[in-house]
């Protein structure tokens, strides 16, 4: 008797393309990768759309400029009087990491840097990030320095030289408060910063993001090998197409915004 192509289970019953959409493995798999990186993605693009202000402060760590046991006959003089401590100098980043500017309005107290213990005998503003944010450190003596400006939008900043005489190194301290600010971001890297450190971090992350965007890519590339294989019709192949691509756009995209905010953002923008 032949085959009924209405039977179930008939060679000859057209496939029902829902059917076969919902029951394929590689369509669940592909819908859960999707799932599993859209729901971090849809709370990473809630956050980030938020406006945020974020003053970050670094310090590199102190130098020792001059050692007051081995100065010998040397005489260092700050405005006539004998300095008999070491002196120190430290290079610091200013910058705004947040996607919302900082105006001057939004300085609800006094940025300052403090070095306890410590006499700052000159500040300088070593490179700007642009002109107009008028970056300014003004010193009245003692041990600390107040920082101004006009304007910091995202990654404005400015590099700021301190030159101190303490008896010890001492750790630097930030104070002050910012509009919708909680806490001010500071802090010492371990060790001074260079150009080169910068790079390599930023080689290693992007060749992390490299290997893994490929391996998004070699999913999709066998997807279309196992389509060129099968006898499917040209509509499926381009509806679970769709799938992969979605998932290795958003998987791309997310990434890429993980690394800006894990490694670019620690890193001053001057760099």
């Amino acid at each position: 008797m032949p085959d009924d192509p209405e039977a179930p289970g008939s060679p000859n019953k057209p496939q029902n393309l829902l059917h076969w959409f919902a029951t394929h493995p590689l369509v669940g798999l592909f819908g859960s990768v999707a799932s599993i990186i859209g729901i971090p993605l849809a709370l990473y693009f809630f956050v980030a759309s938020q406006p945020s202000r974020e003053l970050v402060i670094f310090s590199d760590p102190a130098t020792t400029i001059v050692d007051a046991r081995e100065a010998g006959s040397v005489d260092i003089l700050y405005h006539g009087e004998k300095i008999t401590t070491d002196v120190y100098a430290r290079h610091l980043y200013l910058w705004n990491a947040g996607n919302d500017s900082i105006r001057r309005e939004n300085i609800l107290e006094p940025i300052t840097l403090s070095i306890p213990h410590a006499t700052i005998l000159e500040t300088r503003v070593r490179k700007l990030s642009r002109p107009l944010t008028a970056i300014r450190v003004d010193s009245s003596g003692g041990d600390a320095v107040t920082v101004s400006w006009n304007i910091l939008e995202r990654y404005d900043g400015a590099y700021i030289d301190i030159i101190y005489a303490a008896q010890k190194v001492s750790k630097f301290v930030a104070h002050g408060s910012i509009e919708h600010q909680r806490n001010l971001e500071w802090g010492e890297y371990d060790r001074r910063l260079t150009r080169n450190d910068t790079e390599l971090v930023r080689k290693v992350a992007g060749v992390i993001l490299i290997i893994i965007a490929g391996g998004l890519v070699r999913l999709c590339y066998n997807q279309v090998q196992w389509f060129r294989k099968s006898d499917r019709t040209l509509w499926k192949f381009m509806v679970t197409m769709v799938i992969p691509l979605v998932a290795l756009g958003f998987a791309s995209y997310g990434l890429w915004m993980a690394y800006k905010m894990f490694v670019t953002d620690m890193i001053p923008p001057l760099f």
